[in-house]
């Protein structure tokens, strides 16, 4: 996916990749979002130059945004939203063309190998955690 449910391109930053699995997680599967973009990128801006700073607060609203959008376009809790630099993300080839290879990105996930820079959870509105028993109240 390029561009779309992203923020406004106010930064130099206007192509979004993106990838997506869910994870079980508590009983539930959850969505989670991988998101390549030129800010999470710590290349120098000149060769030879010192790497550039990352900005924090920039993928901080990225993923916040992604996590809203997401939500009240089309329901859906995100568990979590991964940034990574560009091209970083694994890759097959379909149709003769390098896409991002979802399973792959989630087998990365379950190894913990996933080269992000910012990381946002949204525990607390994806995952469900309902009491199990008897209802004293009688409100469920």
């Amino acid at each position: 996916m390029t561009g779309g449910y992203f923020p406004e391109p106010t930064k130099a930053y206007t192509d979004y990749y993106s990838s997506a699995f869910d994870a079980h997680v508590n009983g539930e599967y959850l969505p989670i979002i991988l998101i390549e973009t030129q800010a999470a990128s710590t290349a120098p801006t000149n060769p030879g130059g010192p790497p550039r700073q990352l900005e924090i607060p920039f993928l901080d609203s990225l993923s916040e945004r992604c996590m809203d959008v997401l939500y009240n376009e089309h329901h859906l809790r995100v568990y979590c939203v991964m940034i990574t630099a560009p091209n970083s993300l694994p890759r097959v080839v379909k149709n003769g063309r390098r896409e991002i290879g979802n399973m792959l990105c989630r087998r990365e996930f379950d190894n913990g190998s996933l080269p992000c820079v910012h990381v946002k959870f949204g525990i607390e509105r994806s995952v469900q955690n309902l009491a199990l028993g008897d209802d004293p109240v009688g409100g469920i």
